[in-house]
């Protein structure tokens, strides 16, 4: 089972990879997790570097039910890996109550690919990102994806590389993600 964990900020100044890491991590040490040949793939939107979505292709993402049809090649890339994955860990940070913009960017370059597919986010921020959350998670089930959950997780703000005793404390939310991710696996098996 294909794993993608979503970079979701793509700000030359993040604590997005710290958490993915931390992510992955407490995934690859789970031993349940690890029975269910869980594959985890990063992936950083700042190195897929979506432009931003204007009229650059002549369809509405809604309407191309085959890859080909994009007229982007970095959407036709795109397209393949979210086809490729089954499930799908936004970690994403807050801003200004929502979500980032290369976040939305990226999800709405493509539309079918998302379809019936397992979701969870995981937000941070200096409030633990409630807002955005809810937000995230609304959308993806407006993409008829199968949203499992979320976890909020506080950092101080503006604080880059977070502190020791920060990285240490998202152990609090250990069992919650884990929980949530193999939900994702029990509902993409279902699916099979």
């Amino acid at each position: 089972m294909k794993v993608g964990i979503i970079m979701g900020s793509v700000r030359t100044k993040r604590v997005c990879p710290e958490i993915a890491a931390y992510v992955k991590r407490t995934i690859e040490n789970d031993q349940s997790l690890c029975s269910e040949n869980v594959e985890l793939q990063t992936i950083d939107l700042r190195q897929v570097a979506l432009p931003l979505y204007e009229d650059d292709d002549d369809s509405i993402p809604a309407q191309v039910k085959n890859v080909d049809r994009y007229v982007d090649s970095r959407t036709r890339s795109w397209s393949r890996v979210v086809s490729a994955l089954d499930i799908f860990i936004f970690i994403t940070p807050q801003y200004n109550w929502g979500y980032p913009a290369a976040l939305k960017n990226a999800i709405d370059r493509v539309y079918h690919e998302w379809h019936g597919k397992s979701a969870m986010v995981i937000s941070y921020g200096g409030h633990g990102g409630d807002k955005c959350n809810r937000q995230l998670q609304e959308v993806l089930q407006g993409l008829k994806m199968n949203v499992v959950g979320g976890v909020t997780m506080n950092i101080p703000v503006g604080v880059i590389p977070l502190p020791e005793e920060t990285v240490t404390g998202f152990s609090a939310h250990n069992e919650e993600i884990l929980q949530l991710v193999a939900s994702c696996v029990e509902s993409t098996k279902s699916r099979q």
